[in-house]
């Protein structure tokens, strides 16, 4: 009794997408035609859905509702095809307010097993990694704000991340973050007590914040050009 699935992949998505992952193989390497059965779970339940089918056009019907995909009886050194379609939640990636998901990897197991009973059961798995790359965003709340306020940012891969704020004049008047490297993507939070440069308190009326991000090559370089976000906050008396 020998079955298998293969490969442990992963994929990288943006906002609105699903990961496709329809190239999934199970074999049966034993002696004898067997019956394989095989569902999938997360490593950390992070509320993404998940959809286990036969790939291509065999249609698959949970007749029982146990969630797990029936393959039935696999002759022996005979491969199937599955496809696992992994979708983030909807909400994920949105910074507006002040509750958001930082949750951008997912890491889920796809198994199999035999149909023999409990105590001589054999198992396989898959490894499967989904990673959601946001695009490019910030945000501050509370906003208006009086005093402290926090940044809330995403960006879509590791890089250099520089954050500074102006009054409307264009002065610079605080640097947050200066060529901060992050070794991933995702979304971070960066807190302001509302001062300046010197520790005085400005005066209120609207300024603007700037996110510059750089992002780092393979070769752990840096691309020649940053992209930049330009927004406005109220500060209140």
């Amino acid at each position: 009794v020998d079955i298998k699935i293969w490969p442990d992949t992963a994929m990288i998505i943006g906002p609105g997408e699903s990961a496709v992952y329809d190239s999934l193989k199970v074999a049966n390497y034993g002696e004898y035609p067997d019956t394989i059965s095989c569902w999938t779970a997360p490593l950390q339940d992070l509320g993404w859905d998940a959809e286990l089918t036969f790939s291509g056009d065999k249609p698959f019907t949970d007749t029982d509702n146990d969630g797990e995909l029936d393959l039935g009886e696999v002759k022996t050194l005979d491969t199937v095809f599955l496809k696992l379609v992994v979708k983030p939640p909807e909400d994920l990636g949105y910074i507006v307010g002040e509750e958001f998901d930082t949750s951008v990897v997912e890491l889920r197991y796809v198994w199999v097993q035999t149909g023999f009973a409990a105590d001589t059961l054999v198992r396989d798995s898959a490894l499967i990694t989904t990673v959601y790359e946001p695009g490019l965003d910030i945000h501050n709340y509370p906003n208006p704000f009086s005093g402290p306020t926090t940044f809330v940012y995403t960006i879509p891969r590791r890089g250099q991340v520089t954050l500074r704020i102006y009054n409307r004049a264009g002065e610079h008047i605080r640097t947050l973050l200066s060529d901060k490297e992050l070794k991933y993507g995702g979304i971070f939070e960066e807190p302001w007590d509302g001062l300046t440069e010197n520790g005085k308190e400005p005066s209120p009326g609207v300024y603007l914040y700037v996110l510059e991000w750089r992002e780092q090559k393979d070769d752990g370089s840096y691309v020649a050009f940053k992209k930049r976000i330009v927004k406005k906050a109220l500060l209140e008396p």
